[in-house]
Order: C-alpha cells, then structure tokens, then sequence
C-alpha cells in the first residue's frame, strides 16, 4: 500500500477570526524563514483560537520535530482537534495514524470512518485509502467490487496512485477478471500524469508482449525509455535487452544497451549486472579495465545476499 501525508497547510479558513488569522500569518512567515521554534508557537496560539489548519500544522511539527520534540502522541492529538474543527483533510491524516498506529492504538475500523468521511468530502487520497482496506481486509471484509469502486472514484479525482493500483488489478488478473485494455488505459494516466515508473514500464510490456494490442516495438521503447529516466531499474533492463537483441534499429545499439544495462545495474537490477559482466567477459569488441569487473563481480555479490563479499 501506498501512503502520502499531506504537506503542511499554508492557508488559514476565510471565516477565521483575525487573532487567529494573524496568528496563523506570523507562523507560516516564521516557518518560511526556517524559524521553526516561533512557527511552532503561533501555529500553537492559532490553533487555540479555533484554527483548524493551525492545528493540522502543530501535528505535523510533532510528528517531524520542527520547533519541538518529536511527539506521535501529541501529534495525533492535534490532527483529531484539527480534524473536529472540520478540516477533511486532518480526518484524512487521522485515518493514517490509526491504521498504522502512530500515537494512537491501530484501530481499522476508526480508519475506515475517517477515511470515508474524507472520501465523501472530496479527498481523493481517502478514497484510494478505503480502495486498499477493501482489497485487503483491513477493518471491513474484502471486497473486490468496492476496491474497484473506490480506486476508480480516486483516480477520477486525480489521485493517480489509485489508478496505477486498479490498473495493476486488471493487469495481473490475481484479484478481478484479468483485462489489458482497462489496463493499458489506466497505466496511460498514471504514466503520463502520475510519473509512475512502473507504470511506464508496464505499457512498455504491454506493447512489447502485444497483450490486446498490436505488437509494437516503437512503443514499448517509448515507454521503457519513460521508466528508466524515471528509474525504474527493470525498466532500464528491458530497454537495454531489446538493444542488445537488435529489436530496436539503431546503429549505436551496442554502446546503447551497455548504456542502459549499466543503469540498471547501478539501480540494482542483479539481471542487468549478470548481462554486462558476460558481455565484457565474452565480447571481443568491448572495452574495459580488470576493476570494471571487478566491481560487477563485488556488485553480484552484495545482491546475492552474502556478506564476504571483498
């Protein structure tokens, strides 16, 4: 499961008092200046007067040790006065720190109501939220239909970590009838909108295995080279493979596939170092020194798991 906490809130409600509102400028000045100490305390004084970003604000401050000690307790105390103070957004965090017990006892089922508030209130993380604990029975029974309910509504409202989830679902076919075209149109969006590597990656498999759709080298270049400028280590290895097997025209295709093999393995893709240690040990037309191999050789080694590793 994918988790994101909201940033912290810069913005003070239109209907908060001025005290609060003044408050609340002086600390998001102090914070901007790095002047945590002094932010700490006016979001601290804002918050007292009833401002519920102030309070979202104190929370994240404990919970990341700016101006004050490190406090999951006070923390979480701050984002529940933050979150009936009625900011959707602290429910949202509320939820998180009871699924994963951060200064609270975990509780799925109070997670579950926090995250359907925020997702009935338009917070498109919430929803992608309920989506996991529907997919793994966290505080509600499975439910594949309302995973992908739930993951459709957030992707629909721009949360793209939802749409690289159902389309995973549809892509492995493990949990929902598998389907290749919700699939590919899914990973599009978390692709192209979201930068998610593995779901570049995915399209560039999709294309290259011509899993619904015509097979289309071009593409899955396209989409391959996406991931791996978006490091995604398999990625790079599968850009590289296809250079190296001539799938791609290219009259540099030797040099690019050592390029891309070789970032795949400094990514730690074992495949991608195994590759370019045979390929300088077996080709008469590559050059290298005896510490390029090395340091394959050291690289294999430490990915095997050992630890005598020289």
């Amino acid at each position: 499961m994918k988790k994101t906490l909201l940033a912290l809130s810069l913005s003070s409600f239109l209907f908060a008092n001025n005290a609060a509102t003044e408050d609340f400028n002086k600390a998001v000045k102090f914070y901007q200046e790095n002047d945590f100490k002094n932010s700490f305390e006016y979001f601290n004084k804002s918050c007292k007067e009833g401002l519920a970003n102030a309070c979202f604000n104190v929370a994240i401050m404990y919970k990341d040790a700016k101006g004050v000690a490190k406090s999951n307790i006070n923390a979480a105390e701050f984002m529940k006065k933050s979150c009936e103070l009625k900011s959707v957004e602290a429910c949202y965090n509320l939820g998180l720190y009871y699924e994963q017990a951060t200064g609270v006892q975990q509780d799925f089922k109070k997670a579950y109501k926090l995250y359907k508030l925020s997702c009935d209130s338009n917070i498109a993380h919430a929803c992608n939220s309920l989506a996991n604990m529907y997919r793994y029975g966290y505080g509600v029974n499975k439910d594949y239909k309302q995973t992908i309910n739930y993951y459709a509504l957030a992707c629909e409202k721009r949360d793209f970590i939802a749409c690289d989830n159902l389309a995973q679902m549809y892509f492995t076919g493990k949990e929902v009838k598998q389907n290749y075209s919700k699939a590919k149109n899914l990973f599009e969006i978390s692709c192209e909108k979201g930068l998610f590597n593995d779901a570049c990656n995915s399209l560039g498999i999709i294309y290259f295995k011509a899993y619904d759709v015509k097979q289309d080298y071009n593409q899955a270049k396209k989409y391959f080279t996406k991931a791996c400028d978006l490091n995604s280590a398999i990625a790079c290895n599968n850009l590289a493979s296809m250079y190296a097997n001539s799938l791609i025209k290219d009259a540099n295709s030797n040099q690019l596939a050592i390029k891309y093999f070789t970032k795949a393995c400094e990514l730690n893709n074992s495949n991608a170092c195994s590759t370019l240690l045979y390929m300088y040990k077996n080709s008469k037309n590559l050059s290298y020194d005896e510490n390029q191999i090395k340091n394959l050789e050291n690289k294999l080694c430490i990915l095997s798991g050992k630890i005598d590793c020289k």
